[in-house]
């Protein structure tokens, strides 16, 4: 399974993880399917999408898992519409327990952002609504 960078509130700019995801990415020669998706994701988070394009498509070209390939070309996608990567899922679970607390303007955000990922990543699944 791939993992994926997910920024924090003291890193919110993603410098500090592109440093590390460089260091990770350089100690495994460039092997490591999943430093590589961390360094891309690094990238995007600190707006530098040509590199976070390139690297995700040399991650691409190093899987071998069905599964981790249409992860990898999803977050591909978020990339070239100059996106960066976050979990939808967790945006969805932030939505949807600010709408049970009745609170709607604070759901409103998170519920945004995660369509508008799951529009970018997974277009066709969206279609049928």
């Amino acid at each position: 399974m791939v993992t994926r960078y997910r920024p924090r509130p003291e890193t919110p700019d993603g410098t500090i993880a592109v440093a590390f995801a460089e260091k990770a990415v350089a100690a495994t020669n460039r092997k490591n399917v999943s430093y590589l998706d961390t360094l891309a994701a690094a990238y995007a988070e600190t707006g530098q999408f040509v590199k976070a394009i390139s690297i995700q498509q040399e991650a691409i070209a190093l899987t071998q898992r069905g599964d981790d390939t249409k992860d990898l070309a999803s977050r591909l996608m978020l990339y070239e519409s100059h996106s960066p990567f976050r979990e939808d899922g967790a945006l969805a679970v932030l939505a949807n327990a600010s709408l049970h607390e009745g609170k709607f303007a604070e759901a409103e955000g998170p519920a945004r952002e995660c369509l508008t990922i799951r529009e970018i990543q997974i277009p066709d699944d969206l279609a049928h609504l």
